[in-house]
């Protein structure tokens, strides 16, 4: 047995305490025999007993063990000991326990995929977006926020614009006015490039309705007395550069032998032109004039001279502030030239209408203010324009870039007919309508009558957005721009994977 050290402080044992501990340590053998023989008597009670008396034994040592443990923990973490005044713990309020205001719906699991048609060869590299126009969902995205191309797609944001900053029913005006001398007078383009030089009975080829130089030469005779000579017309193309007419960033190659303007696609951007500078105003595609400026003097001389008026000779210069006014004619409403532009998608008028926007912001009326004056007039519907490039109101810079998800997302106010939104809306041509009649053909013809879409087409992106009407009955709006090569074959792709769309309705799979 080993000696365990004295406790510090503890007496030693006395004698009479050493003789009382022999004494019964001598009555032991006589009690160990007696309960041995009660344990023989009464073997299972004493049994139980034993489990008993052991089951509190081992109870109490582990709560002992515990205690002992919890001791140490509290001594190496150092608590503070309680205030002696203090007589009993108060039990700590238990916090609420957070629960979220709402758990979110399960997301539909979507099953109709068209990967076979956005990977298709002739799509080549596809950005594009489709959302759901009643709930706001996206349900296809290739690159959707990438800023790129758009060719014609252009004219949906600048016909956004005009209505923003003009509303549907401004009109521009072309005035003659008193020059600074009395044989003087000035011709002032106001943007109008619909102006035109047809007579009384005739009509543009798209801008029905427009204002003609016949009506100003009328009245200038009205205003200027008969025996006063003209011997001065004055061309002013001074609301805009006149020398910036031309974008820098358009596609001129060999432009005298098949350029924008021999192609009929384009002419010098000026605040002065007759029929969009056309050769011929009754016909869609027509060679247009490389000087729209002189082309415009040319023609009002020749109304002036139907009504008994010579002109001794045409310059260009600018009018006097605060001439007075000759004569005055408006064109067609905003409204109405967006609904003329957009079938036959035209580049003069829908250049000339995005440089109006920039002025009217008391901006110059340049290329480079368009970048300032149509996201700032777009911004008014509520769609984030900060990755929006614009270089033109027509698309066919290049140096335009807009993302196919904001397309959509402005087409969806277009379709909800949003802000007079619905006019550009309405302006859009149908699949199997005033559609080219070589779309959506073949295995897209069933999407026919269901598509309303304006196109685009500049080296290297063939694109299309619009609104689907799907055969479930969901209203999509889409936007698809192809970049790759130019071969005519990508329309047929981009048809074929709109068509699929209209199949698969709002059941459209994003794999």
């Amino acid at each position: 047995m080993i000696d365990q050290p004295d406790e510090p402080g503890r007496p030693d044992p006395s004698a009479s305490a050493r003789r009382a501990s022999r004494d019964a340590g001598a009555a032991e053998p006589a009690a160990r025999g007696g309960v041995v023989a009660l344990i023989r008597k009464h073997p299972a009670a004493w049994l139980a007993a034993a489990l008993s008396v052991g089951f509190v034994l081992l109870g109490s040592g582990a709560v002992l063990a515990g205690a002992a443990v919890g001791g140490a923990r509290e001594t190496t973490a150092a608590a503070p000991a309680p205030s002696p005044t203090a007589t009993s713990a108060e039990p700590e309020e238990e916090l609420p326990r957070a629960v979220p205001e709402s758990i979110a719906a399960a997301s539909r699991l979507r099953t109709c995929s068209v990967a076979g048609y956005t990977s298709a060869d002739a799509i080549q590299t596809l950005y594009g977006s489709v959302v759901n126009v009643d709930t706001g969902e996206a349900l296809l995205d290739r690159d959707a926020g990438s800023a790129q191309p758009t060719g014609s797609v252009m004219k949906l944001l600048m016909a956004s614009a005009v209505l923003a900053q003009f509303g549907p029913d401004h009109s521009f005006q072309t005035r003659v006015v008193q020059g600074a001398t009395p044989g003087a007078i000035v011709l002032v383009g106001g943007g109008d490039p619909t102006l035109s030089r047809l007579p009384e009975g005739q009509q543009p080829y798209a801008f029905r309705n427009a204002p003609k130089l016949s009506d100003l030469a009328a009245q200038v005779r009205a205003s200027v007395p008969a025996d006063q000579p003209i011997t001065e017309l004055i061309l002013d193309a001074t609301l805009w550069d006149p020398a910036g007419g031309w974008n820098p960033n358009w596609d001129r190659t060999d432009e005298a032998a098949f350029g924008l303007a021999t192609r009929g696609y384009a002419t010098p951007s000026t605040a002065l032109m007759v029929d969009g500078g056309r050769a011929n105003p009754q016909a869609l595609v027509s060679e247009r004039t490389l000087d729209p400026v002189g082309q415009a003097g040319e023609f009002f001389q020749q109304a002036l001279a139907a009504q008994g008026i010579q002109v001794g000779s045409v310059s260009s210069g600018e009018a006097p502030d605060g001439a007075a006014v000759l004569a005055e004619v408006s064109s067609q409403s905003t409204g109405t030239l967006i609904t003329q532009l957009m079938s036959p998608s035209d580049n003069v008028v829908s250049d000339a209408l995005a440089r109006q926007v920039a002025i009217a912001q008391g901006l110059d009326g340049s290329w480079s203010s368009l970048q300032t004056a149509i996201p700032n007039a777009l911004r008014g519907y509520g769609v984030d324009t900060s990755a929006l490039k614009v270089d033109d109101g027509s698309g066919l810079s290049r140096q335009n870039g807009v993302p196919t998800s904001y397309v959509t997302q402005l087409m969806a106010k277009m379709v909800q007919r949003e802000q007079n939104l619905g006019i550009v809306y309405d302006a859009m041509p149908t699949a199997g309508g005033n559609m080219p009649s070589d779309r959506f053909t073949g295995e897209a013809a069933d999407a026919r009558g269901s598509v309303r879409a304006k196109s685009g087409w500049i080296e290297p992106v063939r694109a299309l957005a619009g609104h689907i009407s799907a055969t479930d009955g969901s209203n999509l709006a889409f936007a698809f721009f192809s970049v790759g090569g130019d071969d005519a074959s990508r329309n047929v792709a981009i048809d074929a994977l709109t068509a699929a769309v209209y199949r698969c309705g709002d059941n459209l799979s994003n794999n």
